[in-house]
């Protein structure tokens, strides 16, 4: 089936696909059955190419119940040297087979989705030659920025990159200092509209005392602000000090994409760090994804950060017991689909 494009208003395109999975016999369990092909969007930039690929990884294959984890990742190429900064995505989401709506994040120039299950009953592990591929239905919904958006953005980051007409300051340790504008971040954060009401402190002094967050941390923040992204990638740390400070400062789409990043980079070395963080910010939707992963990986998990583990035991007793309760249950689970 070929792609079915439609613009949306407010930036959105939706493109419908549907994948052919090819399906695997016996002695091709190494190669991951998968599907890809490429659209071009011309609404923006008219030699843009997205590849989009959907695989099945059969590792994860629960043998009863015909569950697959899978991955839908897209990437782009431009075929022109003449618009350097054509139109990229600011944000991806895809549903699969009519499922829920699940969010691509962008990740070494490429966006993908977390790796999910999906149930393919028809799909079956044979020796038969000759299988016929499994279809999957793809809808993505893709949002560009516009460009009177895009040019207000660039206004604002430049006041900001720049620091002209800065109406207050905030400061760090060793006089360090950063300048923002009251108007821009009233606008977007309840907590500073309420820092800089007439008589508050701040309002007074034009300045606002920073104690618990480091300045590069903070100018990220800021620079969301003004420019709707962060200036530079994220890394593990970076979305966990920014995680914390939207939530201090109630800046939801910035916390919204620390949160995504963070669920796609619970991996085995690091998912038990990740619990301690999670438990010690009360982050609930990192915790309860990293003992559900920590569950399904439980051989190799605790080899790969044994040193974490060792903490984890010592100082969250009661957590690492309900780790290794949904270990014991997901092995129940995995020996009565045998039997």
């Amino acid at each position: 089936m070929a792609f079915k494009i439609e613009h949306l208003v407010g930036g959105v395109t939706q493109v419908k696909w549907q994948a052919q999975i090819k399906q695997f016999v016996e002695d091709e369990r190494q190669d991951e059955p998968k599907s890809m092909d490429t659209f071009i969007l011309d609404f923006f930039h008219p030699l843009t190419t997205y590849s989009v690929l959907c695989e099945f990884y059969v590792k994860e294959i629960k043998m009863k119940k015909r569950v697959y984890t899978s991955q839908v990742k897209l990437t782009w190429s431009v075929k022109s040297t003449k618009d350097e900064k054509h139109h990229k995505p600011c944000a991806i989401s895809v549903i699969v087979d009519e499922g829920e709506t699940m969010e691509l994040n962008l990740a070494q120039g490429s966006w993908e989705t977390a790796e999910f299950e999906i149930e393919k009953p028809g799909f079956v592990l044979s020796s038969q030659p000759g299988l016929a591929p499994i279809s999957m239905g793809l809808l993505f919904m893709i949002k560009f920025v516009s460009f009177d958006e895009k040019s207000n953005f660039k206004n604002q980051t430049d006041m900001f990159v720049e620091q002209t007409n800065c109406d207050i300051k905030f400061c760090f340790e060793d006089n360090h200092q950063i300048g923002g504008h009251v108007d821009i971040l009233t606008a977007k954060s309840p907590v500073f509209a309420a820092m800089f009401q007439i008589g508050m402190q701040e309002a007074k002094t034009g300045q606002v005392r920073v104690e618990d967050f480091e300045p590069d941390v903070f100018e990220e923040l800021l620079y969301f602000i003004y420019a709707g992204r962060t200036r530079t990638p994220f890394t593990l740390s970076l979305a966990q000090s920014l995680y914390i400070a939207t939530d201090k400062y109630d800046i939801g789409d910035l916390k919204e994409e620390c949160s995504k990043f963070l669920l796609s980079s619970i991996k085995e070395d690091n998912v038990i760090s990740m619990l301690i963080w999670a438990e010690r910010c009360f982050v609930e939707e990192i915790k309860e994804k990293c003992i559900a992963f920590a569950a399904k990986k439980e051989q190799v998990v605790f080899l790969y950060d044994v040193g974490a583990w060792n903490e984890l035991m010592k100082f969250h007793q009661e957590l690492s017991l309900t780790v290794i309760q949904r270990v014991m249950e997901n092995v129940s689970d995995s020996v009565n689909w045998f039997n």
